[in-house]
């Protein structure tokens, strides 16, 4: 079984945080195990996207800018 690991927040305060299996050398997942980034952050990156379009936070022409300050400086169009 593939290694994961589930975090449930809220806030700031962590309600949850588990590691479950193993890898293929017998590696089990605890709560401190470290995950690369894959390819599903894309994926969670657009739902909450679309559930902030949806309650109104945002446009999709919104500059990523315009919610995280620290990126201000980071948009493409200036």
């Amino acid at each position: 079984m593939p290694r994961a690991a589930v975090a449930i927040f809220r806030r700031s305060a962590v309600l949850f945080l588990k590691g479950f299996g193993a890898d293929g050398r017998g590696v089990f997942a605890d709560d401190d195990t470290i995950f690369s980034v894959g390819s599903i952050s894309k994926a969670v990156t657009a739902r909450v996207a679309m559930r902030s379009k949806e309650a109104g936070r945002l446009t999709l022409e919104t500059s990523v800018g315009a919610s995280i300050p620290e990126l201000r400086n980071t948009d493409a169009a200036g």
